[in-house]
């Protein structure tokens, strides 16, 4: 890896993310932490739970533990749309829960070129989810904070209605 930006906060977050879990979601390039993923499944139904956030799309038993599907089309705005049998859960492990992420497709592990990446500081957001983004021959791909993703179900209060 060659030399960190002067910036601090860049810094720490190039450390963090020193390779990215490539993944699509609506023909967008996205990544997440590589270190923060499980593993990865093919599709499977969610159950449905009552009075949660819209963008929980149920729970799923993984080798019987009870984990949240969110829903990332809903979380960003973007039309939802039923479950494909294409479509692939990402099990990510932050702030110590599981969280299954539902995502189109997962493309590769890859690690993050310095010279391209660009923190979410320098970049018009009102998602505290964008950690940053990386430029590349197929265009930018948005990284985001899993962390964030568990704050916010952690603060709707869906990890308790998985427990209950």
């Amino acid at each position: 890896m060659s030399a960190l930006p002067a910036d601090a906060g860049l810094a720490r977050g190039l450390q963090a993310l020193s390779s990215i879990a490539l993944f699509r979601l609506a023909g967008r390039p996205c990544a997440i932490a590589a270190s923060a993923v499980v593993e990865i499944l093919a599709a499977v139904a969610a159950t449905p739970l009552p009075r949660q956030p819209a963008y929980i799309a149920g729970v799923v038993d993984l080798r019987g533990t009870i984990v949240p599907v969110l829903d990332l089309r809903v979380r960003f705005g973007i039309p939802a749309r039923p479950m494909e049998l294409s479509d692939r859960l990402i099990v990510i492990r932050a702030c110590g829960r599981l969280l299954m992420l539902w995502v189109d497709d997962v493309e590769a592990f890859t690690p993050v070129d310095v010279t391209t990446w660009s923190g979410a500081g320098g970049l018009v957001t009102g998602d505290r989810s964008l950690a940053g983004v990386v430029s590349s021959g197929d265009g930018v791909t948005t990284i985001y904070d899993v962390d964030v993703f568990v704050a916010q179900c952690e603060a709707d209060a869906v990890f308790d209605a998985v427990t209950a």
